[in-house]
């Protein structure tokens, strides 16, 4: 099922996507006040992309981007395709799987300097930057080449910062279904 929707789309899937021994998977609970805790049981070793491939865009993010083996072929993958295609990324910080903070921002910082979209929750650049204003935190990372990048606040909507002042956006309160 999920495979036809996908060709439907026209999303292409790598031949090794097939062979995988099984699926990665992540368990969320939700709290009383809506936030979420996971249990994940993965399996990460993504083979070398094919090289004729030409994507249009390319995504990338939360644990793909930070774990090994996999982190450094998802690196080398943007690497070689930015001048092409529009790159976004989203650090979707999870502490239980990512290495040391320092670590983790390390590549966090590397991969949002070569995305032209960013996308991070308060709560991601909260644990990466415990010391410091979120909203600073985007303005630096938009000065490093992004031409965008959001930060989610929950139900306060999300907050883009712009080259000379922030934009704010209300989003509309509801439910959530997946995370």
């Amino acid at each position: 099922m999920l495979r036809s929707h996908l060709e439907l789309e026209e999303v292409r899937l790598s031949a090794a996507s097939a062979r995988a021994s099984r699926t990665s998977t992540a368990r969320a609970r939700l709290d009383d006040s809506g936030a979420a805790t996971y249990v994940f049981d993965l399996e990460w070793a993504p083979p070398e992309p094919d090289p004729a491939l030409r994507p249009r865009v390319l995504h990338t993010g939360s644990i793909a981007a930070v774990l090994e083996p996999g982190s450094r072929t998802v690196l080398e993958t943007v690497a070689r395709h930015r001048a092409e295609a529009t790159v976004s990324y989203d650090p979707n910080v999870r502490p239980d799987l990512m290495p040391d903070r320092e670590a983790t921002r390390a590549a966090v910082e590397q991969l949002v300097s070569q995305a032209d979209v960013v996308k991070a929750s308060d709560e991601d650049l909260s644990w990466l930057y415990p010391q410091e204003d979120p909203a600073a935190v985007a303005r630096r990372w938009l000065a490093s080449g992004p031409a965008v990048v959001a930060v989610t606040r929950g139900a306060e909507g999300e907050r883009s910062p712009r080259r000379r002042r922030p934009h704010r956006r209300r989003r509309p309160a509801r439910r959530a279904g997946r995370t």
